[in-house]
C-alpha cells in the first residue's frame, strides 16, 4: 500500500513510461498507453466513454468498442494494482485520471523528445488526435492557454461544444462522432482558423472564439440525423447550419465520410470569414487572406496567381504559419505551369526555401507534408522528398483530399501506375466539393492515357473540363492530356478543338517544347505519350 502524498511518474514525452509511486515500472499495452496518454492531456477532466472508444476503436462498431473500452480499464485495473483506484477514476460522466496522484511531464516547461515517441495504435483517429496534440504542445504556452475573452488574435476562432444526443442513443453518439472527429481534425489540419476543441471540455468559457459550432444528432430507423450549426458569439445569430443523414454504419464507407467532411469544411470556413467580413470587424485578417488567396489560386490565370502570392504573404507577414508557408509554396507550381518552365530555377529556390520555412513550423501537419510533396515531385522533381514527407502519413488516412492527389502525382511520375489509379480514385471521391476537383479528374485523365486506355482518358478530361471554375482561364493539363488522349481515341476534330483552345491560353504549349526537361511535365512516360499524340494529330490534319 502506498503511503498518503506518494505520486504516479507519467512520462509522454519520449517512450511511453509510467512508475508506481514505489519506483515499480508499471507495463502497460499499446491501446492502455494511448488511454492514460488522453486522459492525462485533459488536466483531471473526464473523457466520455464514447468518445474514447472513437479515438481507440474507430474502426470498430459499437458493441465492440464499448467492449474493448472495458477490457482496456479492466487491464489498466489489474496493471496498477491495488491502488488503481488512487490512479483512474470511472465516473458517470467518463473516465479521468486523478491528477493529484500524479507527477506528468506534460507540466514541464520544455520536456525532451516527441509526445508519444514510438506509439502506433493503427487507428486513424488516434493518429490524427496525436498529430494534432504534438502540433498544440509544440506552441508556446501562451498560445496553447487561451484567455476569456475576445483577444485580437489574426485567424478566427471556432469553439466546437460537444455533441447533443438522447440518452443512450449509442449509435448516434459514435456516428455523429465519428463525424464530428473527423470534421474538427480537417478543420484543424487547414489550419485556417484557430479551432477551440470543447467537446471533453467544462464548458465554463469559450477561450475568446468568435463562433461556437453546436451539433446534435439522434437515430432514426437505419440512419443518423445531424444537426449542424455555426453561432456568431458577438450577435447570438446562426451563420451557418447543414443537416446530415449518415447511415448507422457510418465508419464502413470512410471515403464518403471524408468527402462529407471536406465539404462541411470549406462550407464552415467561407462562413465564418464571411461573418468577420460583413460585420465590419476585420479583426481575423490573416483567416480572411489565406481563404481568399486559396479562392483566387484555383480560380486559375497569371492575375488570380498573383493576388493570391500577395494575399498568402501578407497572411505570413501577420501571423508566421507552417500551413500559410505551404500554400505559398504551392504556388510555385502554378508558376511552373505558367511559364512553362523558363522561370524554373528562381522557382525552385524559392520552393526549397518555403519547404524549409513551412516543415520546421508545422512538420506534422497532414497537409502541410502534402502541399510540399506535391511541389517536391512537380516544381523540384525530388521523388525522394516526396516520399519522405509523405510516408509518415501511410495508414492514417489524412483528412485532406490533397494528401492522396499528391501521392497519385507522385506516383505517376515513378511510373508506378496502378498504385497512381489508386490514389487518384481517392481523391476523386473525397474531393468532389474540393475547389481543385478539376485536377483530381485531370490526374485520373494522364494516368488513364499512359496506361493506353484513350476512352477512359477522355472522359475524365472532359469531367475536368466541366468542373474548371466559370470565366476563368482553363487549366491547361486538362486541355494537354484531352488533347493527347482525343487524338489517340480517334477523335480528332474534338482534339483540334481542344489543341486550339490550349494553344490559345499559351502558344508554348507544342511537342517541341515537350522536350525541354524544365517544361511542367516531370514524367518522362508522360511526355513521350503527350508528344506521339501531338504529332499524331498534327500529321493527321496537315
Amino acid at each position: 500500500m502506498n503511503r498518503p502524498g506518494d505520486r504516479y511518474r507519467l512520462r509522454l514525452f519520449g517512450p511511453f513510461e509510467l512508475r508506481a509511486p514505489d519506483g515499480r515500472a508499471v507495463t502497460l499495452g499499446r491501446k492502455a498507453q494511448g488511454l492514460v496518454a488522453i486522459l492525462a492531456c485533459q488536466d483531471g477532466r473526464a473523457v466520455p466513454r464514447v468518445r474514447l472508444q472513437d479515438l481507440l476503436w474507430s474502426l470498430s462498431g459499437p458493441e465492440h468498442g464499448r467492449d474493448s473500452l472495458k477490457k482496456c480499464l479492466r487491464q489498466l485495473r489489474t496493471a496498477l494494482g491495488e491502488d488503481a483506484d488512487g490512479f483512474v477514476l470511472c465516473r458517470t460522466d467518463g473516465v479521468a485520471l486523478n491528477k493529484a496522484a500524479i507527477d506528468c511531464d506534460l507540466e514541464q516547461v520544455s520536456p525532451e523528445g516527441a509526445f508519444l515517441e514510438g506509439l502506433d495504435l493503427n487507428d486513424p483517429e488516434f493518429e490524427d488526435w496525436l498529430r494534432e496534440t504534438r502540433s498544440r504542445l509544440r506552441r508556446p504556452r501562451s498560445v496553447v492557454v487561451a484567455g476569456p475573452g475576445r483577444d485580437a488574435g489574426s485567424r478566427l476562432r471556432i469553439a466546437v461544444g460537444a455533441l447533443r444526443t438522447l440518452p443512450q442513443d449509442m449509435l448516434a453518439e459514435m456516428g455523429a462522432g465519428m463525424l464530428l472527429g473527423r470534421l474538427v481534425s480537417l478543420l484543424s489540419q487547414n489550419d485556417l482558423i484557430d479551432l477551440r476543441d470543447l467537446r471533453d471540455a467544462d464548458l465554463q468559457s469559450l477561450g475568446g472564439a468568435d463562433a461556437r459550432l453546436a451539433s446534435r444528432a439522434m437515430t432514426s430507423g437505419d440512419r443518423i440525423c445531424v444537426q449542424l450549426a455555426l453561432i456568431a458569439l458577438a450577435s447570438g445569430r446562426v451563420i451557418w447550419s447543414e443537416d446530415v443523414v449518415l447511415p448507422v454504419d457510418t465508419g464502413t464507407d470512410r471515403a464518403a465520410l471524408a468527402g462529407t467532411v471536406a465539404r462541411l469544411a470549406g462550407q464552415i470556413e467561407r462562413a465564418v470569414c464571411r461573418e468577420d467580413r460583413e460585420t465590419g470587424d476585420g479583426s481575423r485578417a490573416a483567416s480572411r487572406l489565406m481563404l481568399d488567396g486559396i479562392e483566387r489560386l484555383f480560380h486559375l490565370g497569371p492575375n488570380n496567381t498573383d493576388a493570391a502570392v500577395e494575399r498568402f504573404r501578407r497572411a505570413a507577414a501577420i501571423e508566421s504559419r507552417g500551413s500559410f508557408k505551404a500554400w505559398l509554396a504551392l504556388t510555385t507550381a502554378f508558376r511552373l505551369e505558367s511559364s512553362k518552365g523558363r522561370d524554373a530555377p528562381a522557382l525552385r529556390d524559392e520552393a526549397e526555401q518555403l519547404t524549409a520555412e513551412a516543415l520546421d513550423e508545422a512538420p506534422d501537419n497532414p497537409l502541410v507534408r502534402s502541399l510540399l510533396a506535391h511541389v517536391s515531385g512537380f516544381v523540384l522533381r525530388d521523388f525522394d522528398r516526396a516520399n519522405a514527407l509523405l510516408t509518415p502519413l501511410e495508414g492514417s488516412d489524412p483528412a485532406t483530399p490533397m494528401y492522396h492527389f499528391a501521392l497519385s502525382m507522385l506516383r505517376f511520375y515513378e511510373g508506378r501506375l496502378d498504385a497512381a489509379q489508386q490514389a487518384a480514385v481517392t481523391a476523386r471521391q473525397r474531393g468532389g466539393s474540393h475547389p481543385y476537383a478539376y485536377a483530381f479528374s485531370t490526374g485520373l485523365s494522364m494516368i488513364a492515357l499512359c496506361r493506353g486506355d484513350a476512352a477512359q482518358a477522355v472522359a475524365h478530361g472532359r469531367e475536368a473540363r466541366g468542373l474548371m471554375p466559370l470565366r476563368s482561364r482553363p487549366y491547361e493539363p486538362t486541355l494537354r492530356y484531352l488533347t493527347a488522349a482525343q487524338a489517340q481515341a480517334g477523335q480528332l476534330a474534338d482534339a483540334r478543338n481542344t489543341w486550339d483552345a490550349l494553344c490559345r491560353a499559351d502558344p508554348h504549349n507544342d511537342a517541341k517544347n515537350l522536350r525541354d526537361s524544365d517544361f511542367p511535365v516531370p514524367a518522362e512516360h508522360a511526355r513521350e505519350a503527350l508528344g506521339r499524340s501531338f504529332r499524331a494529330l498534327h500529321a493527321a490534319v496537315t
